[in-house]
């Protein structure tokens, strides 16, 4: 079963959550499961829900030297289990100049790879597209558009509605004919509300020339507070899972700096695991305190950075 696969279980409640955790120690205890890679800390979005622009890293660029160490790295991983890696953190991956070139990098060192590519979509022009379709080894394609109101788009984005549709349309006109990318997911950060399902009606009344299922999919992420960050309003949804292990201590998060951030949610990256300039990936996956956390897998109210997380 594949890593996404397994995903999709949880998130729709086919597969307990500890079931879950449980399942990925067999394979995942010694080597990560997913790597983000944060090639450049820069966004051009301004998303309410994003903590980039007060980010110390919103103007840093990882470079070429450190790029090729953290491939020489995950080397070492082992070639018999899936991997994924998402070429992003808190940024927009389709700025960085090199990410297609750094895409297919990956894809030819890492057999058992999968890319799983997450971008705004505002620049995804024409010659981007091109570029993408080149790349070997893409899972999926997430999509952030969080709403598809022209008004609430722009202040929940910054961005200009109009153009991203453009990209979308572009993007699935030419997934239909060369079908270099299994899956295509319109995203939002679902609050709960009638919002969702609004979200899922205009996407097909927008995107009516596709097919919902097969062209694209609607996918809605329930949402999840930053490391330290947890409003009060969301404590239930913190109490519910303050019983529960986190599948993210399966996973390894590149900034673009070299450190690693605690897990995703770590968006700051306040509680560093170590860095890569310094350190290998499996020196930092396999230190004892965080192997620990997969070994045991305590309920997060235990665990120190983890207390008050709301992400599922």
């Amino acid at each position: 079963m594949s890593i996404a696969t397994q995903t999709a279980k949880v998130a729709f409640g086919q597969t307990p959550y500890r079931t879950y955790c449980q399942m990925l120690q067999g394979q995942y205890l010694d080597s990560p499961m997913h790597v983000h890679i944060e090639t450049l800390g820069m966004c051009n979005a301004r998303c309410r829900c994003c903590p980039n622009a007060i980010s110390p890293r919103r103007h840093q660029k990882m470079s070429d030297q450190l790029f090729a160490k953290i491939v020489e790295d995950l080397k070492q991983l082992p070639q018999d289990r899936p991997l994924a890696i998402s070429p992003f953190k808190l940024n927009e991956p389709l700025l960085d100049p090199k990410i297609f070139d750094r895409m297919k990098t990956l894809a030819r060192a890492l057999p058992q790879v999968r890319l799983w590519l997450t971008s705004n979509w505002a620049l995804a022009d024409a010659e981007r597209l091109h570029q993408l379709a080149e790349v070997p080894k893409l899972g999926y394609i997430w999509i952030s558009l969080n709403s598809l109101d022209p008004e609430e788009y722009r202040q929940w984005m910054g961005l200009d509605l109009h153009k991203t549709v453009e990209n979308v349309r572009r993007l699935l006109t030419l997934n239909r004919r060369r079908q270099f990318v299994p899956r295509v997911i319109l995203g939002r950060v679902a609050d709960g509300t009638d919002r969702d399902r609004r979200f899922a009606k205009d996407a097909r009344r927008l995107f009516a020339e596709f097919q919902e299922g097969k062209d694209y999919e609607v996918g809605l992420l329930p949402r999840g507070d930053w490391m330290d960050d947890c409003p009060e309003e969301h404590n239930l949804a913190a109490s519910r899972l303050a019983e529960q292990p986190c599948s993210r201590w399966f996973e390894l998060s590149i900034t673009c700096t070299g450190q690693v951030a605690f897990c995703c949610m770590d968006g700051l990256c306040h509680h560093p695991l170590g860095d890569v300039n310094q350190q290998s990936i499996l020196e930092i996956y396999q230190q004892a305190a965080y192997r620990e956390l997969r070994q045991r897998l305590p309920p997060r109210r235990l665990v120190g950075p983890c207390v008050g997380c709301t992400f599922p």
